[in-house]
């Protein structure tokens, strides 16, 4: 598509171990939907900063997974994690505790009227942003945001003003099912949620 809090030492212990589960549960779905994705073609891994290149990126306490041809990954940053499935898919996490998750092939995306690859951007600090579906994108800017979709050329964003460049926006959730729709929650404890095709949701309205 083409968004502080200080934590004692014990709460970033947990939410590691808590982000490495949940990250373990979306690698899952991510091979559940390699069919939605097609054949990968390619494949990277970079951990800790270990393996960097070829597509994937990572510094110390995160990990970066691309599997597809042109798919790219990259985590920066403390207890980040990003997914990428599909050609030319592309993940972003950066900043702390994000988690970003792309599953798809390029397709004609509904904002953007053109094809576009799958992608989806988590920045800031514990953000969720999460892509199932060709030509769709998420993007969870700020503290605290979730940005989640299925569906083909769709778009969920939570931030806290849209289009681009996102302003970072705090606590907000932003949810899309269906071809060609999109949500955004724009502003600070917003909820958005479009369920079904060519739909626009935004703050809920």
């Amino acid at each position: 598509m083409g968004r502080h809090q200080a934590v004692s030492d014990n709460s970033q212990s947990r939410f590691g171990a808590t982000l490495v589960i949940g990250a373990a549960a979306s690698s899952a779905l991510a091979a559940a939907a390699l069919g939605l994705a097609g054949p990968a073609n390619a494949t990277c891994l970079s951990v800790n900063g270990v393996g960097n290149g070829v597509g994937c990126t990572s510094t110390p306490t995160s990990f970066a997974l691309a599997l597809g041809n042109g798919a790219t990954a990259e985590a920066q940053g403390r207890f980040n994690g990003a997914i990428s499935v599909g050609t030319d898919a592309k993940t972003t996490a950066t900043g702390m505790g994000n988690l970003a998750v792309a599953v798809g092939n390029p397709g004609l995306n509904g904002s953007v009227r053109d094809v576009v690859p799958t992608d989806a951007v988590a920045k800031g600090s514990f953000n969720r942003a999460i892509a199932f579906g060709n030509g769709s994108g998420s993007a969870a800017i700020g503290t605290r945001n979730t940005a989640f979709l299925v569906g083909n050329g769709s778009d969920a964003i939570a931030a806290g003003d849209v289009p681009p460049p996102f302003v970072p926006g705090n606590n907000n959730t932003a949810l899309t099912v269906g071809d060609f729709s999109s949500a955004s929650a724009i502003g600070n404890h917003r909820l958005a949620a479009a369920f079904g095709n060519h739909k626009t949701k935004i703050d809920g309205s």
